[in-house]
């Protein structure tokens, strides 16, 4: 007996096919080489070595259980041959390899040698079969059970997302109104306050910080909401220059380099502009805080289709310090910050990634610390938005330093 792996090299062996075919080796010798020239019996001892070749590749190119293949060496003893493919996706190392099993036929010289011979070839077929079936059913269980955690996981997921949202509704709410109160008034002294009067710096503290706090809670109700914006036709290159305008007063400022490359043309998308634009602003502002001064900031769009669905792909690509790997797999937590106190809510990507997967799509991450970080966001054509449940499958990957990546270290 010999088996073949998928790529067509000798994987096992044993000891009575070298000897049938007087091959002066050990079996672990044929394992690695190419099974059709050290594997398959050699052409010289058949009677018809040309004929040999031709049922052997035939047998081989159909991968078809084949049993009782009668052929004949050139001494004139009968060889028995079975053909067995082993199925693919098992996780042997022979997976979609082949068994070939020899056996020198003997005349019977009773009618119960042939029935027993006869009864042992049908129990070494059913047991074969039997194994394949058996390797297949595991492969089937250990998938099943692999989207089964997966799923569990983004279950939990979703229902922590649920109780944070109720939380962070109730609490803006209630603090919504006192914080416009104190706006107000702060705005209305003020406007009565002469342009040289003492208290008009705390009065101009208090009222910048109030609104902040306003800013702050209208993040926290977005987060919470459940209505979305309105789907509509939107034209990604007009939205783009919307949000470079938005944030180019920004990266100036940071003495970061801007630019906008698309790539090809650029279908129209449904979708809500207004969510997409803030989760671009999002990921930009995030890449412009990770990126040093004299560093640059690249935002990509093409054409991309995934699991034959169209879409589009947009990446927000900076030459930043990049997201350490302890950080990187809470980076969409909701309030999970690195930035200084003051200066991040840590909802920023954890809203980013609720609105592309609202619309059907992806987001991913490729980061190398001290070369950049490219966030990749993935969005189906002709898909309406809906309010779904956040999941946890947000592709985080760390990625060796050749590559670049997005933002580093949350919003």
């Amino acid at each position: 007996m010999i088996l073949e792996d998928g790529a067509g090299r000798v994987a096992a062996a044993n000891a009575a096919f070298c000897r049938l075919w007087k091959l002066a080796c050990v079996p672990s010798a044929l394992v690695g080489h190419p099974a059709a020239e050290v594997g398959r019996p050699p052409e010289g001892f058949f009677a018809e070595p040309d004929e040999l070749a031709r049922r052997l590749d035939t047998l081989a190119a159909a991968r078809a259980p084949a049993f009782e293949q009668v052929l004949r060496r050139r001494d004139g003893v009968v060889v028995e041959l079975d053909y067995l493919p082993l199925p693919a996706g098992d996780g042997s190392p022979t997976q979609g390899g082949c068994a070939w099993i020899y056996r020198v036929a003997k005349e019977p010289k009773r009618s119960d040698d042939e029935e027993v011979r006869l009864h042992n070839r049908d129990l070494e077929r059913r047991v074969i079969e039997r194994t394949q079936e058996l390797a297949s059913s595991n492969f089937d269980l250990q998938s099943s059970l692999r989207r089964l955690g997966e799923t569990q996981e983004q279950l939990i997921h979703a229902g922590k997302m649920a109780a944070v949202g109720a939380l962070v509704a109730g609490l803006s709410h209630e603090l919504n109104n006192p914080i416009g109160v104190i706006v107000g008034y702060a705005q209305g002294l003020l406007k009565r306050a002469a342009p040289d009067a003492p208290e008009r710096a705390s009065l101009a503290a208090i009222e910048r910080q109030a609104q902040r706090a306003a800013h702050l809670l209208r993040s926290l109700l977005d987060f919470s909401r459940s209505a979305r914006s309105t789907p509509e036709e939107t034209s990604i290159p007009a939205l783009v220059e919307r949000v470079m305008e938005l944030v180019g007063g920004q990266a100036r400022q940071h003495g970061i380099a801007l630019r906008w490359l698309p790539r090809g043309p650029l279908p129209t998308l449904v979708g809500c502009p207004q969510d997409i634009e803030s989760a671009l602003m999002n990921l930009i502002a995030n890449a412009i805080d990770a990126t040093g001064e004299g560093g640059s900031v690249t935002l990509t769009a093409a054409a991309a289709s995934r699991n034959d669905r169209p879409g589009i792909e947009l990446s927000v690509i900076d030459t930043g310090s990049g997201i350490p790997s302890a950080v990187l797999p809470r980076i969409f937590d909701p309030f999970f910050t690195t930035k200084p106190v003051g200066r991040g809510t840590g909802i920023g990507l954890a809203l980013t990634r609720q609105a592309i997967e609202a619309h059907g799509g992806r987001i991913e991450v490729r980061t190398a610390e001290h070369i950049g970080t490219t966030m990749r966001m993935w969005l189906p054509l002709g898909v309406v938005a809906s309010k779904v449940a956040p999941s946890n499958d947000g592709a985080v990957e760390a990625s060796a330093p050749a590559r670049q990546a997005a933002p580093g270290g949350g919003s």
